[in-house]
Order: C-alpha cells, then sequence, then structure tokens
C-alpha cells in the first residue's frame, strides 16, 4: 500500500479516479445463481441513477480474465481490479497515525497478535477509505460475509458518505454464527422469520428490510432438452446447497442426500433425475464424503439415460424445476422456495 502510494500505476479496469462521477461498487461473485441474476437485472433496469455500475474483482477464485471483464462490458458496467490493494494507498503520516493508535490501546496482558491485527484492521480501512473517496463510491454491495475485512469496509464507507448493502444468504434459514458479521448500513433479508434471526444473532446493521425472493426464468431463458430414455415416466429436479462448517448443512449429510437420491432411482427404473447444484460441477463432487462412489452411480444413471446434470452456471432454479415433475431439495432452500413460488411440485 505505501509503494502503491508512492508509485501509481495505470489503473487496471475500466474506471478513471477523481472523475466526479458518483459509483456503485459490487464486488464480482463469479457463478452464484442470484449474483448472475442481480447482473442481469442491473444491466436492463430502467433507473435515474447517473453514475457508475463498477465490478470490482478481488476474490481468490474471481482473476481477471478477458472472459470476465468482456461480459462485464457487454452488459454495460464498469470493472476494476482490487486484488492485493490494488489502487489503494495509504501515506506514512496515515501509517504513524495508525502505529500510534494501536499502541496507545494496547494493554499489557494483550497478547502481541492483538496489536498486529488492529493495524492490520486499520489499515485496510484507510486503504478501502482512500479508494472510496478517490472513485466516489457511495453504494458498496459486498459477498464475503465470513470476513472480518467487511467491517473495515462498512466503517470506510460511512466515512467516504455512502453505504454498504448486504444481501441474504440462502444458506442462513438457520440462527447464524456470531462470527458472521453484519455491518451492513442497509441488509435485505428474506421476510420476518430471517429479520428476527438477524436481530438475535447481534448486528450492526441500520436498516433491515425484509424483501421477498426475487429470482425469475427470465424470457431469454432456454430450457435444455433432455435426452432421457423412453423408460422414464416420472422426472425429479434435484437441489443440493452447500455444505460447510458454519452452516446447519454437512459436507457429510449433502452426501447423505445424493446417497439416498440414487438408491430411490436404483429402485425405480421409471424415474428420471434433473441435477441442479448450487456450486457443484459433476467432478467437484468427488470431493464430499463418499464423493467418487457418488459420481461413478451417477455416471450408470447418465450412460442409461435416466439422469441430466446441468451446468449450475447456465440455468436458474426456475428452469430446471419446469422441466420435472418434482422438486426435490437438500434443506429448505432458495431453489425449493422459487419452485414453488412459479407453480412447480
Amino acid at each position: 500500500a505505501l509503494l502503491s502510494g508512492v508509485f501509481r500505476k495505470e489503473i487496471v479496469g475500466t474506471v478513471k479516479r477523481g472523475q466526479g462521477k458518483n459509483s456503485v461498487w459490487i464486488e464480482y461473485e463469479p457463478h452464484h445463481g442470484v449474483w448472475v441474476d442481480f447482473r442481469e437485472f442491473l444491466s436492463t433496469a430502467k433507473w435515474g441513477f447517473d453514475g457508475d455500475i463498477v465490478y470490482y474483482l478481488d476474490r481468490s477464485d474471481t482473476p481477471v480474465t478477458k472472459e470476465t471483464t468482456g461480459a462485464l462490458e457487454a452488459m454495460g458496467f464498469k470493472w476494476v481490479d482490487l486484488h492485493g490493494f490494488r489502487h489503494g494507498s495509504i501515506s506514512l503520516r496515515d501509517m504513524a497515525c495508525v502505529l500510534s493508535r494501536c499502541l496507545a490501546s494496547l494493554k499489557v496482558s494483550d497478547p502481541v497478535w492483538v496489536l498486529f491485527f488492529r493495524m492490520n484492521f486499520l489499515v485496510t480501512k484507510k486503504i478501502y477509505l482512500d479508494l472510496f473517496r478517490s472513485f466516489n463510491t457511495r453504494i458498496l454491495i459486498q459477498h464475503q460475509e465470513t470476513s472480518w475485512a467487511q467491517e473495515a469496509q462498512a466503517q470506510a464507507m460511512k466515512e467516504a458518505g455512502g453505504i454498504m448493502v448486504g444481501l441474504h444468504w440462502s444458506n442462513y434459514i438457520n440462527y447464524a454464527y456470531p462470527s458472521h458479521l453484519t455491518p451492513q448500513h442497509v441488509f435485505f433479508a428474506w421476510g420476518e422469520a430471517h429479520y428476527d434471526l438477524l436481530e438475535r444473532k447481534g448486528n450492526t446493521i441500520g436498516h433491515i428490510l425484509p424483501s421477498g425472493l426475487w429470482v425469475k426464468e427470465g424470457s431469454h431463458a432456454v430450457r435444455p432438452h433432455l435426452d432421457l430414455s423412453p423408460d422414464v415416466r416420472f422426472v425429479m429436479s434435484v437441489f443440493d446447497d452447500n455444505g460447510a462448517y458454519n452452516l446447519s448443512q454437512s459436507p457429510e449429510t449433502l452426501s447423505v442426500f445424493y446417497m439416498s437420491i440414487l438408491k430411490v432411482m436404483e429402485d425405480n427404473k421409471h424415474l428420471g433425475a434433473v441435477i441442479k447444484s448450487k456450486a457443484y460441477r459433476l467432478e467437484d463432487i468427488s470431493s464430499l464424503p463418499m464423493g467418487d462412489r457418488i459420481i461413478k452411480r451417477m455416471k450408470d444413471l447418465i450412460r442409461e439415460k435416466r439422469m441430466v446434470v446441468l451446468d449450475f452456471r447456465q440455468h436458474s432454479p426456475v428452469v430446471a424445476a419446469k422441466l420435472s415433475d418434482l422438486s426435490v431439495c437438500y434443506g429448505i432452500n432458495s431453489a425449493g422456495i422459487i419452485a414453488g413460488l412459479h407453480g412447480c411440485r
């Protein structure tokens, strides 16, 4: 950050520093359906905002590629590369101020790492503050809700005269961990139940706004042709979800879900299935417990023309649900709720 302040490099992206034009910044999320739908909505919405909508790329899974930036530009968005705090800076004077604040707040009983963590936090905040002021950022929508850095972003946005906005994760159907910080100034929850869960968890949100679910099929959506065996008389759409240590769902229970679906299909030869994963390609399932066995049995069903695996990046839950007679979900997830809202079973 210090070097960036001294040796400013050419900005990698399509935005200009200090142009005076207000901007909305959105953290680029690579593939999940709700964020793809959000991009499509923003690219076609008619609204009176006279400024730039800028996607910033800073995640480990969002490298700057021609494919990504070309797609954003084709949709009318601007973008900027923020990997490694690119384009942010901090002065020697600010560094001295940060160090003095950290030393002043340090207690004898504190471990040394607390000093470094406070320094890291304050430096991060200063860098974001410089970025948001330089690019006139007025709204920030970020996606990495499990990172402590979002609190630094929220404080920097407030000092820069803007707000940070959050959206509800489909996984938060339970009482979320306190370590899932919620520092946003405005947070869109699904409804009263999620409002209540956020309140009980504890948060520093300014306004929680229940907004409902809004994933749609899209007039452009093309339903893929299902090349299934003539013996298939009943088709299920199968929606999985993430499994992780900090959710009410684990990789183990996700494996059990897949194994149970496969057992039902093997016991009933007239059954077919459309697999619409939230974030897994077929080969990614190997990372789950019993993953290799699951893939082998799925490939057998694919060869029998009784199973189709959709590309999760290209098709919405609505498209998948309308291809089948029944949607089956791993947990009460957003995909299943959306299927029901669109009249599917």
